[in-house]
């Protein structure tokens, strides 16, 4: 059997009504008050009823104050009873409303009504009508009026409200409410939860005694219907608002683990910088690699090895022109050399001297060769067509042979020099001057350079 308290207390709990019926009974005029209707008597005796006016109005009802917010589960009624029979007896409440109100200002047409009559058949004037509700007022209201009345009228002669405190429901209101979101109420006999819904995610309302299944695994929510975040390390998050419970998986970042790295960033809570990725597009979040090869001079699957061995730009796929100077390697981004070896030409120094030009930057001419002929771009020695200048030595072209001397190298050695070989400047002899010849250039016969000694001893002598 489900028990409740009486939350009506004589002398505690007031009443009004709308007015009251007087009349005149033994030479006096008498009033019949709302508060008999919670003094505890329960007498159906019109004397000990509260009558409301026969005349002149429109509606009439009974509020009674409970004077806190109660959790109300039914309102018994006495009503008169002191004519023949019931049908008699109850003509006048037939139709009546049972409705809970805010306060005592609160219009009776905005009320919430928890109960209607529509009885056809009564079987006594003790009335228990189910009013499932939070609240402080309840209101007995009758705007029906019978066929022999000229206004509605109710005669109620006590009235019993049964329920619990708030927060409390159950047998003998043994039960907290605490297991509800709105711990204030719940169903007072069930226990079941209004739609503010459970006081812990993850239990099913409106009992919420029961965890949902998903909530056991990868969801959260007041039903858990919302799924974890596909990153959240094991799938598993907080069942009330979705937090990841162990962070993140690589790549991803927030409670929920629903932002990916920022650009340039990847991995595990996104602390490892991207590589030189091609183009500048940032490296995937999760592992660093970059999807569309490498940015220049850089490569290997995470874009962090630097070119090496000649190689220069995107992914280090192009070889350098090996023609910088000094067999040095060039730019591993660009490919372009500081200086060309001689010979070659542009930032890439993979262009050739153009024929007729030779040496640093092709600055130089080929018009030391014989009819301007094509020399080696590096050295600038001439073809087999030899040197432009007779005397000038093939392939440089650059000295004289060593029978001439001179700026154009035509002035030919002495005939007398060892060998016919002379310096190519100046014209001196290398090795010296052959028999019978003397002078830097041997061009001087000795037996000349004797003669003239004698004539000079002879005149010496004379004049001794």
């Amino acid at each position: 059997m489900f028990v409740q308290a009486s939350l009506v207390v004589p002398g505690a709990t007031t009443a009004t009504s709308s007015r009251t019926h007087v009349a005149m009974m033994n030479g006096h005029y008498y009033n019949f008050l709302p508060s008999w209707t919670v003094d505890g008597n329960i007498n159906q005796s019109i004397l000990a009823c509260l009558h409301t006016a026969t005349s002149g109005v429109t509606e009439a009802w009974l509020r009674i104050d409970l004077g806190s917010v109660k959790s109300v589960f039914s309102i018994q009624m006495w009503y008169r009873n002191d004519r023949p029979d019931v049908s008699t007896n109850i003509g006048r409440l037939r139709g009546y409303v049972i409705q809970v109100v805010n306060g005592t200002d609160s219009p009776m047409n905005m009320a919430d009504v928890c109960f209607t009559d529509s009885r056809t058949v009564y079987n006594s004037t003790i009335l228990l009508d189910e009013c499932k509700r939070t609240t402080r007022f309840i209101v007995i209201y009758q705007n029906h009026k019978s066929k022999y009345d000229s206004a509605p009228i109710l005669e109620i002669c006590e009235v019993q409200v049964y329920g619990c405190e708030t927060g409390y429901y159950g047998i003998n209101c043994s039960n907290t409410c605490t297991h509800c979101k709105n711990n204030s109420t719940c169903d007072i006999e069930t226990g079941d939860c209004d739609k503010s819904g459970c006081a812990l995610f993850g239990y099913r309302p409106p009992a919420c005694n029961d965890l949902f299944p998903d909530c056991l695994q990868q969801n959260y929510g007041d039903d858990c219907s919302l799924p974890c975040s596909e990153f959240c390390v094991d799938g598993r998050c907080n069942s009330s608002n979705g937090v990841c419970l162990q962070g993140c998986q690589p790549g991803y970042l927030g409670s929920h683990c629903n932002r990916t790295c920022p650009s340039g960033r990847y991995g595990k809570g996104c602390k490892y910088p991207c590589g030189d990725c091609f183009n500048d597009i940032t490296c995937h979040h999760i592992n660093g690699t970059c999807e569309n090869g490498c940015g220049d001079g850089f490569y290997g699957e995470f874009c962090t090895t630097p070119c090496i061995n000649g190689t220069f730009g995107p992914s280090c796929l192009y070889n350098c022109s090996g023609n910088c100077f000094d067999n040095k390697t060039c730019d591993t981004k660009l490919g372009q050399c500081q200086k060309c070896a001689p010979g070659w030409e542009n930032s890439f120094c993979n262009k050739s001297c153009e024929t007729g030009y030779y040496g640093i930057n092709c600055s130089k001419t080929c018009t030391h060769c014989k009819n301007n002929s094509t020399c080696d771009i590096e050295t600038g020695d001439c073809d087999k067509s030899g040197c432009a200048l007779y005397g000038y030595r093939p392939p440089a072209c650059n000295d004289c042979l060593q029978q001439n001397y001179g700026d154009d190298c035509s002035l030919p050695c002495s005939e007398f020099c060892v060998d016919g070989r002379c310096n190519s400047s100046n014209g001196m002899c290398l090795q010296g001057c052959q028999p019978g010849y003397l002078g830097s250039h041997c061009n001087k016969s000795k037996n000349i350079h004797i003669a003239l000694i004698s004539t000079c001893m002879y005149q010496f002598s004379k004049y001794r």
